[in-house]
């Protein structure tokens, strides 16, 4: 990977619309047809063959897109030149190379090249960062620099349109308009380019917490944001998961243009309470084509969760749960944790129950490594566990898990059967007020 942008001689690097119209001066010895002249540095006639309009780089590595040439336009028509043939690139002009052809070709779109001035300058692009929160990005200007004898593209540059006010009083320096981000930590949204062959990659933005993309997509319009989809979408699972961080109206939003087979996949990898509130939301002359399509036993739970009132206990709880046998051991069941695919939140306990699915006691996930992997469960497990019923209200299950600081408590039916678990993420979600969430990510932007 080439330096970080720390690293980089500034005095070799411009910006993007420095650049665009400076004059384009072939050396002296260059016949071409074009017969105005420009005095350079030297005192020397050279000649102007056309100007810059454009500059066209290559986004296929995980480094900076080098820039593969200029796009230039004379008497009315555009051409591309390589950047091999660019000598000098100056505050006040770009030099070829006295052996640059005279015969310059149109510009045609190789794979993964994109025209930063048209394609990509004023368009939003992903900030990815480790120091802040995922954000989308306007991109006001760039830096060209100078880089082991060729260009790349090396900082995406935005104004701070916040600061102007106190820059006019206090005379700050132009600097302190711009805020320079380094291109490594952003990805460019390409849809909009119907040539283009470029993508968003799946790779960086898996590195993404689901609720941070949630909030990306939710800040994106609908172009961006089915751009993102379409990376994350590469793995079913992480979409699920970012489909779940959604607020109700996106969710409802992204689904409504998929058909019913894509819905019950989607749903499919999704947690049941989280599956069954967005069928809940779906038209009724979707929701049952869609269930159906659902294989059979997450079928029969989803049926089952949509069977309560969204408020309760039975509606808020998640139907998978880790339920063990009195009569094994704790290295079984700690075998059955490894190899289970439940959400880790889902396994912060496992419950003990009979053969008739009756509640009997508990053990914490934290507890069974201290334990002798000999240990009989009947022999450990605790039986003094709080418990709700399907029909609880919220405020009853929130009083019930502070009183007896619980991260997961067990739902149970009139008969003391277990039938779900609720977690604290859970109840964080509804206890979170939107506008606390939506001051979160202003701040960590």
């Amino acid at each position: 990977m080439s330096n970080k942008i720390e690293d980089f001689d500034e005095t070799s690097s411009y910006s993007l619309k420095g650049l665009i119209d400076l004059p384009i001066i072939c050396g002296s010895d260059t016949v071409v047809e074009h017969q105005d002249r420009i005095r350079d540095d030297h005192t020397r006639y050279d000649q102007i063959v056309g100007k810059v309009i454009d500059m066209v780089a290559r986004f296929d590595e995980e480094s900076y897109p080098p820039v593969t040439g200029l796009l230039m336009i004379s008497h009315g028509s555009e051409f591309f030149i390589p950047i091999r043939y660019v000598i000098q690139i100056k505050p006040n002009k770009i030099v070829l190379a006295p052996d640059s052809p005279s015969n310059y070709e149109p510009f045609l779109r190789r794979p993964k090249e994109a025209l930063l001035a048209r394609d990509i300058l004023n368009h939003k692009l992903i900030h990815i960062s480790k120091q802040h929160h995922p954000s989308l990005v306007k991109a006001d200007d760039f830096h060209i620099t100078q880089l082991n004898n060729s260009w790349s593209l090396t900082s995406l540059i935005q104004l701070r349109q916040g600061k102007i006010k106190s820059i006019i009083k206090r005379k700050q320096s132009e600097g302190d308009l711009h805020h320079k981000i380094d291109f490594l930590n952003v990805e460019p949204f390409m849809s909009h380019v119907p040539t283009s062959k470029l993508r968003l990659r799946h790779n960086k933005l898996a590195d993404i917490h689901p609720s941070e993309l949630a909030d990306l997509l939710e800040s994106a319009n609908t172009a961006e944001s089915e751009e993102i989809l379409d990376a994350v979408g590469e793995n079913e699972e992480l979409e699920a998961d970012v489909i779940e961080e959604l607020e109700d109206d996106h969710q409802i939003h992204i689904v409504s243009r998929r058909s019913n087979e894509e819905i019950a996949e989607l749903l499919s990898n999704m947690e049941p309470d989280d599956a069954a509130d967005l069928i809940a939301e779906l038209t009724q002359e979707r929701r049952e084509p869609v269930l159906k399509l659902i294989p059979f036993q997450k079928q029969q739970d989803l049926r089952k969760l949509l069977g309560y009132n969204s408020e309760t206990a039975g509606g808020l709880m998640n139907s998978e749960i880790i339920k063990i046998d009195p009569e094994i051991t704790v290295d079984r069941v700690l075998q059955e944790l490894k190899h289970s695919k439940l959400n880790p939140t889902l396994m912060d306990t496992v419950f003990v129950v009979d053969g008739n699915n009756v509640l009997l006691g508990y053990i914490r996930t934290a507890e069974l490594i201290k334990l002798n992997f000999d240990s009989q469960v009947k022999d450990i497990f605790h039986n003094d566990i709080p418990t709700i019923q399907t029909g609880a209200d919220f405020p009853e299950i929130v009083t019930l898990m502070s009183d007896f600081n619980l991260y997961s408590l067990a739902v149970v039916d009139d008969e003391n059967r277990l039938v779900g678990v609720i977690t604290v993420d859970d109840i964080l979600e509804k206890l979170v007020p939107e506008n606390w969430r939506k001051r979160a990510l202003v701040d960590r932007s």
